[in-house]
């Protein structure tokens, strides 16, 4: 039976296109949103935009933790573990009861977070937009607006367990041809949708719902599911479901603080930016942190499709493999940051200058930026693999330096009067003293090797296997 975890040269394709296209078809959609709604409409689309980007938090680790237990039971693992892997597999039998109680443990743990997304911001934002925004746009249309987001926002949330189910089972090609199809689909619709009905209800009934869909049908797709799809549509067990829940809680909840601390990093630096610069300054800031970060999120895509395997490897306990594919990984993201950061000097940022000049970040303030996406973006790709052996050391660290960063800037900015280059080397530092070099180092014990042996050992195996990378199928 071949490995459903092999990592291919489509899969990786489809990691970059899918990372790449997400990340586009937000600008993509800009003319036609420009085209059709005025400026009101557009604030209050963006402030859609706004609270849909906080429901992330909402899951609060779940998918994480469903897509790297699933990804245990594919690989033979015949009880899920609080903390660790089951080494008592046979790799070659998968318990399919076990998968089919995940399974609904995922569906019924959806259900409820979908429905307490649902009531808080049904809640509180609709208090909100009654405050300041109904106010300015009383037609009932943007009332019906906003009922119909808080609609596909509970489908959204509660079909999300689809996406994980995906990953777990290794069908990472499948998770990023939802993601383009999805945008593709979301583009065309909400255009046409203003074409028959120029209204706001066109990009918001359309948001978010279609990649769901997409990827319950990938799941239903896959042969094996098929072959079994009695036993997974089994009648739920409450009982299991809750041995399901109190199995991945521990590492759940410390996910779901690591993913609110990132939040709070990331955020934290461009309200200080907001609240301290000048306005002009702070545009720039935001142009260099939005390529940064940019170029940190692509050139780590490789990741999504590593991720899978090494969760099985870690079952398995085939450390050699391990080496092997967090080599690639790591060289992957290394010299495609270097390459992006590189191009994005050279090439993008003359181009900008020719539009608006004043708005694009000088070589003192995006080298600093590029410097920090680089690290944060490292020894976060590393506490990924070592949650991949369902241990997760780094919750307490990532808080502390979440929060030292937002205190240490606030109070730094105040006292500097507001001066970029604190808000530029603060955060560096903060990172520095501790993640950057405590993850990374921490992994590579687990593994028996190090970070400078795995950068060369991945450089010489992508140098080799280049040549046959566009051979259809071939493993990389």
């Amino acid at each position: 039976m071949p490995n459903r975890f092999e990592v291919t040269r489509k899969s990786i394709v489809w990691s970059y296109a899918g990372t790449i296209f997400s990340m586009a078809s937000n600008f993509l959609l800009l003319p036609i949103i420009f085209h059709f709604l005025n400026s009101q409409e557009i604030g209050y689309w963006y402030l859609i935009l706004s609270i849909n980007g906080l429901i992330a938090l909402f899951d609060f680790g779940f998918d994480p933790a469903f897509a790297r237990n699933i990804a245990y039971i594919w690989s033979g693992a015949k009880t899920l573990k609080s903390r660790g892997v089951d080494k008592e597999h046979d790799h070659t039998v998968i318990n399919y009861h076990l998968l089919a109680s995940t399974i609904h443990a995922a569906r019924a743990i959806y259900m409820i977070l979908a429905i307490v997304a649902v009531v808080l911001v049904g809640i509180f934002g609709t208090i909100y937009m009654n405050a300041f925004v109904f106010s300015k746009l009383p037609d009932a249309e943007y009332k019906w607006t906003w009922l119909v987001f808080c609609f596909s926002l509970f489908l959204n949330l509660y079909f999300g367990y689809f996406s994980a189910l995906l990953r777990g089972s290794g069908k990472i090609d499948s998770v990023n041809k939802a993601q383009v199809f999805s945008r593709s689909l979301q583009i065309l619709l909400t255009f046409g949708g203003f074409l028959i009905y120029p209204s706001i209800l066109s990009p918001v009934v359309m948001y978010g719902i279609i990649f769901r869909t997409i990827c319950s049908h990938f799941y239903w797709q896959d042969e094996e599911v098929r072959s079994h799809r009695d036993v997974l549509k089994s009648p739920m067990n409450w009982h299991e479901i809750k041995e399901i829940f109190l199995f991945i809680w521990p590492n759940t909840w410390r996910d779901g603080l690591v993913s609110m601390s990132n939040y709070v990093t990331s955020q934290g630096m461009s309200l200080m930016a907001g609240a301290f610069l000048p306005l002009s300054a702070t545009g720039v800031y935001s142009v260099g942190v939005q390529f940064a970060s940019a170029i940190g999120t692509a050139s780590s895509a490789i990741n999504g499709a590593y991720n899978p395997i090494l969760q099985s490897n870690f079952v398995k306990q085939d450390f050699a493999s391990i080496r092997d594919k967090t080599s690639k990984a790591v060289a992957a993201y290394v010299w495609l940051f270097l390459i992006a950061s590189v191009g994005t000097l050279l090439v993008i940022f003359p181009l900008l200058k020719l539009i608006k000049p004043a708005s694009v970040p000088t070589l003192e303030v995006f080298l600093p930026l590029i410097l920090y996406y680089f690290l944060y973006q490292q020894h976060s790709v590393h506490a990924s693999y070592i949650a991949n052996a369902n241990i997760i050391p780094y919750t307490k660290a990532f808080l502390i330096s979440a929060g030292a960063n937002l205190v240490g800037l606030w109070l730094g900015l105040e006292l500097t009067n507001g001066n970029i280059y604190f808000l530029l080397f603060f955060p560096i530092l903060v990172q520095a003293a501790y993640n950057n070099w405590r993850w990374p180092s921490y992994y590579y014990k687990m593994i028996d090797s190090t970070l400078l042996s795995s950068i060369k050992q991945g450089t010489i195996a992508w140098g080799k296997t280049f040549a046959n990378f566009f051979k259809s199928g071939s493993n990389v």
